[in-house]
């Protein structure tokens, strides 16, 4: 989980935008299940739908 969460922090901290980190988070793990995870989050972000924690 704490590589899962640190991956897309050290990408948009490096200037990497929010979609683009999340597409490169998903294909890092190489689990079509958290590929396919990440998918689903990408979504609702790209079109700004507020998320739930």
């Amino acid at each position: 989980m704490a590589r899962f969460s640190r991956t897309p922090s050290t990408l948009v901290g490096s200037g990497v935008d929010i979609i683009r980190a999340l597409e490169i988070t998903g294909s890092t793990w190489g689990n079509s299940l958290i590929e396919d995870a990440v998918a689903v989050v990408r979504e609702p972000v790209r079109q700004g739908v507020p998320g739930e924690v």
